[in-house]
């Protein structure tokens, strides 16, 4: 499992590299540009999936059993994606987070319910009244 995950990470490091070097601009002017970070998270990663290959080829491991619950976060940020587009960020930050302490924590209804309406209003007081970041707000246009 851990080789097709490195394969595709490498596949994404290239990606980011590209797109960071190409599209973005990895030092325009003499300053960082918009492509710096991708550029530099892409090598960080295309250097430890590669090294990751490298260690799973030389000691010719068989290969674990898949599990697949550890693609439930990748389900969960599709989900969240999903989410943000519809519901708006807002209420997409609710569902989720009460969605994943309740069903995947073990976590009781009121305190799935509580942690998720604080962290929600948090975020919400912090970035969208006090720094008036513009959120999405989905197609219900609530939040």
């Amino acid at each position: 499992m851990d080789l097709v995950i490195s394969v595709i990470i490498i596949a994404i490091s290239a990606f980011w590299i590209d797109q960071g070097i190409t599209r973005y601009g990895f030092w325009p002017d003499g300053i960082p540009g918009g492509g710096f970070i991708p550029v530099l998270f892409g090598i960080v990663a295309l250097i430890a999936s590669v090294a990751v290959v490298a260690l799973r080829k030389r000691k010719h491991e068989q290969p674990a059993p898949v599990d697949y619950t550890a693609f439930i976060p990748i389900g969960a940020g599709v989900v969240g994606i999903v989410f943000i587009q519809t519901l708006g960020i807002s209420l997409a930050v609710f569902f989720l987070m009460f969605l994943w302490m309740k069903f995947l924590s073990k976590y009781s209804f009121l305190k799935s319910i509580g942690v998720s309406l604080a962290f929600t209003l948090f975020i919400f007081g912090v970035f969208r009244v006090w720094l008036r970041v513009p959120f999405p707000s989905g197609l219900f246009h609530l939040m």
